[in-house]
C-alpha cells in the first residue's frame, strides 16, 4: 500500500469557504486569489518559474545522495530583508534567534512545551527532525551570511503582496525563502495580517516562501505558522466551520482560537458549552472528543505564549512534502516536492553542512540622508545616519565620515550634522573598524577547522524524547519516567490494575510468601451497569481491548457493545494468560501422592467473590491434592491454580526432570487422565512449570488511565568554533550631496526642452537615483528602471525620453530632475508638458507623478498626477509601443507657489506593474496664459458621460475635425463588443450618442482609431 498522505488532504479544502478573521493569509486558495486579481504580475513571473522548472529537472535528474546529519535533514535558508531604512530593517541577531526558535518548535522541543502542553496532547507530540540553517554560499558560489537587505518603499503595504519577491529572490528549489516587510495592506475584516506562505507544488516557484512582517521575524512563533503551511500544512479547523484539515491527530475545531491557553482546558470539549455559556462551541460530542480543540498547535491562531507542539501526523506531511510517497509494500520512496533542498549536492552548494565555516568581514558600511534628499541650499545642514549598530553592541572601534568638502568626522558618531558653505557636488565616505567573531557548528570535533579558531567549545543541550521505554532506552536517554495522567480526556484511555498479585492463591495445596507474580497479557474490559465511571465503551479493531473513555453510567449503547458470552461472569476482567515459574520464583518441593482416579483439579484464588455456584462446584469436584505436611528435597511438584466458571476448561501440563522419576510416577503419569509431560533439566532439582491454556476470571484494584507514554533527557552536544577578525568596511557615495544656491540663476521668460540630444538628460535635467536599492538578486537583476533618451520618437523635433518596458521593476521608480528656476517675475508661472504611453493589460497601474521643490531640492510638493489610465492613453499593445504623431497628450501644471526665485521640477514614473513604453517629450516652462494657447489648439480629446454608465452615454471627439475615424468599444479581454460611431467628423467638437443595451456589467474601453492606428482611449464601466 502506498501511503500518499497528501493526496487524502487535498480534495477536503477545494470547496472551503474561508471566512475567519485572519492573522496569517495562508490557505487552500489564496494564491489563486491573488493571481486573478493581479494577473498582469503573476503572467510576467511564468517564464520564471518554467526556467526554475528546468534547473530542477536537471538537477533531480543527477541527484545521488541524500545528506542528513546524525539523521536531521538540513533545509537551507535566506532572509530577504525589505526596509526603508526604520526598525524593519531587523538585525543578524534577531533574525538568528528567530530561525533557533523554529528549530526549537518544529522538533518537539519549544521552551514552554512541558508547562504549557495537557498530557493528552503532549502524548501525541511530533519531532520533524529538520534543522533550518542561515545559507552560507549564495546562489552564485559567494560567500554570505544567508541575509539579503534591500531597500524599498514596498516594505511598506506592498501591492501585490507577493511584489516583495521579484526585488529579491534566491531559487526556491534550493533555499527557503523568507521575505520581511514592515507593514500588510489592511484585512478587510479589519484584522492585522502578520504573515502568509505558500503550500507545496502550486506551480509557482518563483514566489514560493514565506513572508513575515519584521516584527514577527524576533519571536518565531508566526515563522513557525507560516513554515508549517510550506511544508504543507493547514490550519487546524480546516479553513472552515468544523472543517477538517486532514490530520488524523489533530481533533476537530470550530475555529481558529484566540487567546485560549491552558486554563481554558478542555476548551470546546462536547456540542453544548458549559452555563452559563451559549451558543455554538464544539464540533463532536465530548464522549468522542473530551479533550477539546488542541489550542497548543502551531496551526492555530493562539498566541505564541499558548502553542507549543506539532503533531506526529502532522510530521508525517511534512515528511511527504520533504521525502514523497513511501510504499509500506515494497519499501520505495517517492521524490519529495522539497526533497532536493536537502539533498547532499545542495547541502554543500549552500553552504549549510556540518563544520561549514561561514564567510569573515561581510558586514557593508552604509549611511542615508535622515531629513530628507542629498539637496540642499547653500549654508544649509545635512543630517547623515550610519548603519553603525548592525556591527553588533560594542564591536565598532572606528566610525569615521569625509564629508568631500576637506572636512571629516572621527568621533564615532552613528548620527552627526553638517553644514556645506560652498555650492557644488560632493562625495560622502564612510569607514567602519569593526571586530567580529564567526562560528562553526559540527556535532563531530572532526568537521571544524580547530586550526585557525581562536578557541572553540561545546553546547550541552537536553532535548525532550517521548516514547515506549523501548524506543527510549534505545535512544539512550535518561531519567525515564512513565508519564500517564487520570483525567479521562484521551479515546486511548483504559483500565490498569495497579500492583502485582502476590501469593493470593487461597485453596491450593501450598503457597510460598516469596514474591510470585503474576504476567497479563491481552485486555479485554468487561463493565457491570453498577460502575459508576467510566462511561462510553470504544473498540479498537485493530486489538482486543476495548477503551473507556468518560462519563458517570453506562449508556444503553455501552451496555449493548458490553454483551458478550463471558458478560455475566461475577468477575470484571476475561484475559489469556501464561503462569510460570522459573529460578527466579523461588521454588518450594511438596511431597505428594497422585490418584489415577483423579479427573478434574478444582480451587480458586480468591474467596471473597466466589459465587454459590463457583462454591457448589468445588464441593461436587470428584478429586482433589492433598500433601503429606512434610517439606523436604524430595518434594518435586509445584501447582498454580487460577479461579474459572463453569464455562471453562482447564487442562494442566506439568513438566519435571527425569532424575528424580520412579517406574512408579511414570506409571501413575501415563495413566492419568490429565496430560504430563517430561523434559529433563539440569542444574535445578524438580524445576516444575504448570501451564494454563483456557481464559478464566479474576477481579484486581485498577485506576484509569488517559495518556501514559514514557518520557526522558537525551543530550545533545553540539561543538562550536569561534573565529576572532577585525575588519575594515569603506562605502564611498560619488556626488552624493548637491549644494544649490540660494537664488537660481536662470530667469528667462520661457524654457521650452525637446530631448534633441542625448546629453540632454545631463544639462538642465538630470537622472536621479530612485529611493529604491535595485538588488542583484531581483528578477530584472542587471536592469536599469531609469528614463532614457529615444531618437526617432517625438511630439517635437526628432527625438524624446522614454522607460523602456523591458527594464521596469516594480517597485522601482525612475526620476528626472530640472536645475533651478527662478520664475519670481511671472505672473503665473507653469509647467506643459507631452506625454504617451501604452498598457500590456486592461488594467494599468502606473502613474507619472510631478513636484516641484522650492527649497534646492531637499523636499519636494505635489503638483499633479498623470494617473494609470491617463498614462497608457495609447491603449493596450501586445508589441513594443511606438507613438504616432496622434498618439500625444499634454497638459498644464500650475500653482501660485511656483512663484519663487528659487523652483525645480521633478518627473517620477512610478512602477507598480507591468506596462508598455512610455514617453515624455516638449517640456515647457512659461506663463500659464501662453502654454494654454498652445495647448488648446493643438489637443484632441476624447470624452464619455455620464460614467459609470447605465444603458445611454454621450461621446465627445474634440480638435479631429475633418479625420475619418472609427469608434469603438471593446472588452476587458481586448474583443470587439460594439462599434459606437464610423465616418467623417465634420467640426472641432462633435458628440453623439450611444446605446449600450445589452452589454454585461464591468470595464469597457472607448477606443478613437484614425488611418488603422489607436489615437485616442478612455475607460467606461457600465453598471
Amino acid at each position: 500500500m502506498i501511503n500518499r498522505i497528501l493526496l487524502s488532504i487535498l480534495g477536503i479544502f477545494l470547496a472551503i469557504n474561508f471566512s475567519f478573521a485572519q492573522k496569517c493569509g495562508t490557505y487552500d486558495g489564496s494564491l489563486e486569489e491573488n493571481m486573478q486579481e493581479y494577473p498582469d504580475f503573476y503572467q510576467s513571473l511564468e517564464g520564471k518559474n518554467n526556467e526554475l522548472k528546468l534547473q530542477h529537472d536537471k538537477a533531480l535528474s543527477r541527484l545521488k545522495n541524500f545528506k542528513t546529519e546524525n539523521g536531521i535533514k538540513i533545509i537551507p535558508v535566506v532572509v530577504h530583508v525589505i526596509h526603508d531604512l526604520g526598525n524593519e530593517n531587523i538585525s543578524d541577531a534577531s533574525i538568528q534567534g528567530a530561525i533557533d526558535i523554529l528549530n526549537a518548535n518544529i522538533n518537539g522541543q519549544a521552551a514552554n512545551f512541558l508547562s504549557q502542553t495537557p498530557p493528552v496532547f503532549a502524548a501525541v507530540r511530533g519531532d520533524a527532525k529538520l534543522e533550518f540553517r542561515l545559507a552560507k554560499l549564495d546562489p552564485l558560489g559567494n560567500p554570505t551570511t544567508g541575509i539579503n537587505r534591500v531597500r524599498s518603499t514596498l516594505t511598506d503595504q506592498p501591492d501585490p503582496r507577493d511584489a516583495v519577491k521579484a526585488l529579491s529572490y534566491w531559487n526556491s528549489y534550493e533555499y527557503f525563502n523568507i521575505w520581511t516587510v514592515k507593514r500588510f495592506l489592511p484585512q478587510d475584516d479589519g484584522n492585522t495580517l502578520l504573515g502568509y506562505a505558500q503550500f507545496p507544488d502550486t506551480r509557482s516557484m518563483s514566489t514560493d516562501g514565506v513572508v513575515l512582517l519584521s516584527s514577527q521575524m524576533v519571536s518565531g512563533g508566526t515563522l513557525t505558522h507560516e513554515t508549517g503551511h510550506w511544508l504543507g500544512l493547514r490550519h487546524t479547523w480546516g479553513d472552515a466551520t468544523c472543517g477538517d484539515d486532514g490530520v488524523k491527530d489533530t481533533p476537530p475545531a470550530r475555529g481558529p482560537n484566540y487567546g485560549i491557553n491552558l486554563s481554558d482546558f478542555p476548551y470546546h470539549a462536547g456540542l453544548a458549552p458549559p452555563p452559563p455559556i451559549t451558543g455554538a462551541w464544539g464540533c463532536i460530542a465530548d464522549s468522542l472528543n473530551p479533550a477539546g480543540e488542541m489550542f497548543v498547535n502551531y496551526m492555530d491562531y493562539s498566541n505564541d505564549a499558548a502553542v507549543t507542539m506539532f503533531t506526529l501526523d502532522q510530521n508525517a506531511i511534512m515528511d511527504f512534502t520533504l521525502d514523497g510517497a513511501y510504499d509500506e509494500t515494497t519499501g520505495a520512496s517517492g521524490i519529495g516536492f522539497r526533497e532536493y533542498m536537502w539533498s547532499e549536492e545542495n547541502v554543500v552548494a549552500t553552504g549549510t553542512s556540518d563544520g561549514f565555516k561561514v564567510p569573515t568581514c561581510t558586514q557593508e558600511a552604509t549611511f542615508v540622508v535622515m531629513n530628507g534628499a542629498a539637496s540642499l541650499c547653500q549654508g544649509e545642514a545635512l543630517l547623515l545616519k550610519g548603519n553603525q549598530t548592525m556591527f553588533g553592541s560594542n564591536n565598532v572601534s572606528s566610525f569615521v565620515w569625509d564629508f568631500g568638502d576637506g572636512t571629516s568626522d572621527n568621533s564615532n558618531s552613528n548620527f552627526l550634522s553638517h553644514t556645506y558653505n560652498s555650492v557644488g557636488s560632493y562625495d560622502v565616505t564612510l569607514t567602519v573598524v569593526y571586530d567580529e567573531i564567526t562560528e562553526a557548528r559540527a556535532s563531530s570535533l572532526s568537521d571544524l577547522d580547530l586550526v585557525t579558531a581562536s578557541s572553540y567549545d561545546s553546547i550541552v543541550e537536553n532535548l525532550i524524547v517521548q516514547g515506549t521505554e523501548a524506543e527510549l532506552m534505545n535512544l539512550g536517554a535518561s531519567n525515564i519516567s512513565l508519564y500517564l495522567d487520570d483525567g479521562g480526556y484521551s479515546v486511548g484511555s483504559y483500565w490498569k490494575r495497579n500492583q502485582f498479585t502476590v501469593d493470593s492463591l487461597v485453596g491450593a495445596s501450598y503457597v510460598d510468601t516469596f514474591q510470585v507474580h503474576k504476567i497479563e497479557d491481552e485486555l479485554v474490559i468487561y463493565l457491570s451497569d453498577n460502575i459508576s465511571a467510566p462511561d462510553t465503551v470504544f473498540t479498537n479493531s485493530d486489538s482486543t481491548e476495548y477503551y473507556v473513555i468518560d462519563g458517570d453510567n453506562l449508556t444503553n449503547q455501552d451496555l449493548n457493545t458490553l454483551q458478550t458470552s463471558e458478560y455475566n461472569a461475577d468477575s470484571s476482567l476475561i484475559f489469556t494468560v501464561d503462569y510460570y515459574v522459573d529460578y527466579l520464583d523461588s521454588i518450594i518441593d511438596y511431597n505428594f501422592y497422585y490418584d489415577t482416579t483423579i479427573i478434574d483439579i478444582l480451587t480458586f484464588i480468591d474467596s471473597t467473590y466466589l459465587t454459590a455456584s463457583d462454591s457448589s462446584l468445588l464441593s461436587g469436584a470428584d478429586s482433589l491434592w492433598s500433601i503429606d505436611g512434610l517439606l523436604n528435597s524430595s518434594d518435586s511438584i509445584r501447582i498454580y491454580f487460577g479461579q474459572f466458571n463453569i464455562a471453562s476448561t482447564i487442562t494442566i501440563s506439568i513438566n519435571t526432570d527425569t532424575a528424580s522419576l520412579s517406574a512408579s510416577d511414570s506409571l501413575m503419569f501415563n495413566d492419568a487422565d490429565s496430560t504430563w509431560s517430561v523434559n529433563a533439566f539440569v542444574g535445578w532439582v524438580d524445576t516444575v512449570r504448570t501451564f494454563y491454556g483456557s481464559h478464566y476470571y479474576t477481579r484486581y484494584n485498577g485506576y484509569y488511565v488517559d495518556t501514559l507514554f514514557y518520557r526522558g533527557d537525551l543530550e545533545k552536544v553540539t561543538y562550536v568554533a569561534y573565529y576572532e577578525n577585525t575588519c575594515t568596511s569603506s562605502v564611498t557615495k560619488e556626488d552624493f550631496v548637491t549644494v544649490n544656491s540660494t537664488t537660481a540663476s536662470s530667469n528667462s521668460s520661457s524654457y521650452s526642452y525637446s530631448f534633441e540630444s542625448e546629453s540632454d538628460l545631463n544639462g538642465d535635467w538630470i537622472l536621479s537615483q530612485s529611493t529604491n536599492i535595485e538588488s542583484q538578486w531581483g528578477f530584472s537583476a542587471g536592469e536599469n528602471t531609469s528614463w532614457q533618451w529615444e531618437s526617432g520618437t517625438a511630439v517635437d523635433g526628432s527625438s524624446s525620453i522614454k522607460v523602456d518596458a523591458e527594464n521596469m521593476l516594480i517597485g522601482v521608480s525612475t526620476e528626472i530632475i530640472s536645475k533651478a528656476y527662478d520664475l519670481s517675475a511671472f505672473t503665473n508661472p507653469a509647467i506643459k508638458f507631452s506625454w504617451s504611453g501604452a498598457s500590456v493589460n486592461t488594467f494599468p497601474v502606473n502613474e507619472l507623478v510631478v513636484t516641484y521643490s522650492d527649497d534646492c531640492g531637499e523636499s519636494w510638493k505635489s503638483l499633479g498626477t498623470i494617473g494609470a489610465v491617463d498614462a497608457s492613453n495609447a491603449g493596450l499593445y501586445t508589441t513594443s509601443f511606438k507613438p504616432n504623431a496622434s498618439q500625444w497628450n499634454d497638459i498644464v501644471m500650475t500653482k501660485t507657489q511656483l512663484k519663487d526665485a528659487n523652483i525645480r521640477f521633478k518627473f517620477e514614473y512610478v512602477v507598480n506593474g507591468n506596462s508598455n513604453n512610455f514617453y515624455l517629450d516638449h517640456i515647457q516652462i512659461g506663463e500659464q496664459t501662453s502654454l494654454m494657447i498652445s495647448e488648446s489648439s493643438t489637443n484632441s480629446k476624447l470624452s464619455v458621460f455620464p460614467n459609470p454608465a447605465q444603458a445611454n452615454v454621450t461621446i465627445v471627439l474634440d480638435n479631429i475635425a475633418d479625420k475619418n475615424v472609427e469608434v469603438t468599444l471593446i472588452n476587458i479581454l481586448g474583443a470587439e463588443v460594439a462599434r459606437l460611431f464610423s465616418g467623417t467628423v465634420v467640426s472641432r467638437y462633435q458628440e453623439f450618442p450611444a446605446d449600450l443595451t445589452g452589454l454585461e456589467k464591468g470595464v469597457y474601453f472607448v477606443k478613437v482609431l484614425h488611418e488603422g492606428d489607436v489615437i485616442m482611449t478612455d475607460k467606461l464601466i457600465i453598471e
